[in-house]
């Protein structure tokens, strides 16, 4: 059986879940966050490009850093993504 690929919606949402962790945490590791959410260091890699690329984190070799001052709730360019499905 072919694995299922994942829908935008599930992409973003694990992007979400990606931002949440590297803001909470203020850095996190990629190899970590990769095992955290049982994907592969590359999505994780896929994932923080976009993020970074929307100004959302700060991306080096091999850990994710927080912007400083940015919240959750803060992120305009994150709450933009939110429920993209629903917003289509």
């Amino acid at each position: 059986m072919a694995a299922s690929r994942s829908t935008e919606a599930d992409v973003e949402q694990r992007r979400q879940l990606l931002l949440r962790r590297v803001i909470e945490q203020g850095e996190a590791r990629i190899d970590a966050l990769a095992d955290e959410l049982g994907v592969s260091a590359m999505t994780v890699h896929r994932d923080l490009n976009n993020l970074r690329s929307r100004r959302l984190l700060h991306k080096r070799r091999g850990t994710a850093v927080a912007l400083t001052g940015l919240t959750m709730e803060t992120a305009t360019r994150f709450r933009e993504h939110r429920q993209f499905q629903v917003k289509e």
